[in-house]
Parts: structure tokens; C-alpha cells; sequence
């Protein structure tokens, strides 16, 4: 049997989540490995989110990596990678945008470059 967890979680180091929240996330680092979010994810870092899992939320982090169903936006500081198995229905504002054959994107795409201070 999975586990809910209903609320908001705050971790200040890496999270790895295998089963369903429903709530904001907020981390150093994200992965979900199995399971579903409904909620938005927050991380300071990565965030991963593997085959045959499932967000429903926004997620910002400097990298986002996804290889499933995401409806929600994506905001990275660096770069977004959607692999094979990636569905996004939302829009994407990166730095860089990397996608695999395969993935699905039905959304607005807002590629950046970051200002560096010289």
C-alpha cells in the first residue's frame, strides 16, 4: 500500500519520493521516482521526474528533468530536458530546452539566456 501525504513538505537537503503527495514541495533537489504530485515542486537544484509518474503543478528549479505526464509549467534558470516518455501540457521559460523523440509538448516554449555580470 502507498502512502498520502497531504499538506505541504519542506526538505532542506535532496528528496526522493516514491508515492503520492498532495501539496507544495519544496527541496534542495527533487526526484520522483513512482507516484504523483498535485501540487507545485520547488528546488533549489534538480528536479527529476521518472516514467510513469505524475505532476500536477508547477515546477521551478535551476534544472528540470521529466520523462512523464506533467500538466503545469516548467520554469529552469539552466535547462529542461523532456525525455521519450514526456507529456507536458503547460508552458516552458528555460535557459535551454533538450527533447527526445517522442516527447510531447502542447504549450508556449521561452528559451533565455542568463545575463552573467561582467
Amino acid at each position: 500500500m502507498r502512502e498520502i501525504i497531504l499538506g505541504d513538505v519542506t526538505c532542506e537537503n535532496d528528496m526522493i519520493v516514491s508515492g503520492r503527495i498532495e501539496g507544495n514541495v519544496n527541496a534542495r533537489s527533487f526526484q520522483l521516482l513512482s507516484g504523483s504530485i498535485s501540487g507545485d515542486i520547488i528546488a533549489k537544484s534538480i528536479v527529476e521526474i521518472a516514467q510513469g509518474s505524475s505532476v500536477n503543478g508547477n515546477i521551478t528549479a535551476e534544472r528540470i528533468m521529466a520523462d512523464s505526464k506533467i500538466t503545469g509549467n516548467l520554469n529552469a534558470t539552466n535547462v529542461v530536458r523532456l525525455n521519450a516518455n514526456a507529456v507536458i501540457d503547460g508552458n516552458i521559460k528555460s535557459g535551454s530546452l533538450a527533447m527526445q523523440e517522442g516527447a510531447e509538448l502542447k504549450g508556449n516554449v521561452d528559451i533565455h539566456k542568463v545575463q552573467e555580470n561582467t
